[in-house]
């Protein structure tokens, strides 16, 4: 596990077994992929596939148990969204929009990379990471930050994962912030 610049980002995050499980169930052709006329909001030049794992409104029950090696590392207290991105492959590697996931103090965001390619992350601060097959980021979800396309495969495909996180949990109290912490014993308290 490293942390950079508030960011933590684990390598090989998954044992074989799991990776392999993932990646067949969120790269196969039963997934139920919906276009999406933007990728940060709707109409903002780019496009995307996803497939909504969890939300209020929808739940996939294949996939969100394909994801349930990730939510054990991460271990939320409980989820805000969960949903699959499939960039595909461009003639020049194209960035969306910089935005960030959630604006609720506290929140996380964690995006697994599901294969290696040229594509990547990259960060207000500068920070750019790497699609690489089982790698797991894990940032404070007001972080602004972007996704790109990728040239040399034909799909880049990424698991994001919003979440509120268990107090208890190391990678949280890496990245909270007091006003973070404030916040949540807030809540807590009520």
């Amino acid at each position: 596990m490293i942390l950079k610049n508030n960011k933590v980002i684990i390598e090989n995050a998954l044992n074989k077994n799991d990776l392999e499980y993932i990646q067949s169930i969120h790269g196969g052709l039963d997934m139920p992929w919906s276009y999406n006329d933007g990728v940060a909001s709707t109409n903002d030049g780019n496009f995307q596939f996803v497939v909504p794992v969890w939300t209020t409104l929808h739940f996939n029950r294949t996939a969100f148990d394909a994801a349930s090696s990730i939510l054990n590392i991460i271990r939320p207290e409980f989820l805000l969204k969960i949903k699959t991105n499939l960039r595909t492959k461009t003639d020049t590697i194209q960035q969306s929009i910089m935005h960030n996931d959630s604006n609720i103090p506290g929140s996380l965001t964690a995006i697994f990379y599901l294969n290696t390619c040229d594509g990547y992350t990259i960060f207000n601060d500068g920070d750019k990471i790497h699609s690489v097959e089982n790698t797991l980021i894990i940032f404070p979800g007001r972080l602004l930050h972007c996704g790109t396309t990728c040239t040399n495969e034909n799909r880049r495909l990424v698991i994001n994962i919003n979440y509120m996180p268990n107090p208890e949990n190391d990678i949280w109290k890496m990245l909270m912030t007091d006003t973070d912490i404030q916040y949540k014993n807030y809540w807590n308290n009520l």
